[in-house]
Parts: C-alpha cells; structure tokens; sequence
C-alpha cells in the first residue's frame, strides 16, 4: 500500500465514528432501561449522533489524500492520467470570475460548465482554499479545496509530471 505523501483531514473520520457509536450507545441504553431517563437519554443521544455525522461528513468530503499512485479527495480517486500535466497546478485566479463564483457557491455546477468541484461536496468549506487542474480530454477545470494549498500545489505538480511506474 502506498503511503500517503500528503493527508488532510484524515483523524476527524475516526472520531465522527467513535462519536456516532457512543450516541447510539446512549440511544440503546435509554431505550433498554425503559426510558429510565425519561427520554433525556434519547434526546442526548440525538444530539451526539448529529455532531457525530457532521464531524464525519466534513471529513469525508474535505479529506484529501495524495500517494504516489493517487490522489483520493472526498469521494473520488483520480490517477495522474485524468488531468492534464501541461496544465499543472493553477491556483485559483486561472479561473474567470464567473467560474470562481460557480466553484465557491453552495451549489451543483450546472451540467455542460467547464469548471467543476472534486470530491463530491458543492462549494467550499470555511478555511479551505482552492488549487486548480484541467481534466485530460475534456479541458474541464477541476478545482481542489485543500488548507495547504502551498505545500500541495508543488506536491501536485511533481504527481502530475512523474513517469508511470
């Protein structure tokens, strides 16, 4: 398995995990108990299973891991081969206004628009910045939100330019 030569995010799925086990914990206790608690239980243990899933989520769709073979981001796993290496990686002024607007807003990109969000999230979350690359073939702009996009940019560029091994 290849290690990871740059990770984000990667704790906080864990602990949304542990977080969402001890709220359906609480949940089965109470509810064994006969509602002992007279429902406080439940009612606590609702409010630990909603900040354990938005503690997942954000994890999951902010999560960002680049191998040497890889670069998984959110939902996707994309290989070197899918963008264009000539292209590189931009930062986000490359994009047109309008396209920066469409890669920040909390909504889908509309289908047939040149520029579009990796990972599966819509926009972006607070803190994250974004790196641009082009999709080979297509020419679409697939815009990355990292928190480092200094030390991922180069990181990219090297992953791009590597011979297949």
């Amino acid at each position: 398995m290849p290690t990871a030569v740059h990770s984000e995010l990667g704790a906080p799925r864990r602990i949304g995990k542990v977080i969402i086990a001890v709220g359906l914990a609480l949940a089965i206790a109470d509810v064994a108990s006969g509602f002992g608690l007279q429902g406080w239980g439940v009612l606590a243990s609702i409010f630990v299973l909603i900040v354990g899933i938005t503690v997942w989520s954000v994890a999951f769709y902010g999560g960002l891991e680049l191998t040497s073979e890889r670069l998984v981001v959110g939902r996707e796993r994309l290989s070197p081969d899918d963008f264009d290496a000539g292209f590189g990686a931009q930062p986000m002024t490359v994009l047109s206004d309008r396209q920066w607007a469409m890669a920040d807003g909390p909504f889908p990109t509309p289908a047939g628009e040149n520029v579009r969000v990796v990972g599966g999230s819509h926009g972006r979350t607070l803190g994250l910045r974004g790196i641009v690359l082009r999709e080979a073939g297509t020419g679409r702009y697939a815009v990355i939100y990292c928190r480092r996009p200094d030390r991922l940019a180069p990181l990219l560029q090297d992953w791009l330019t590597r011979p297949a091994r």
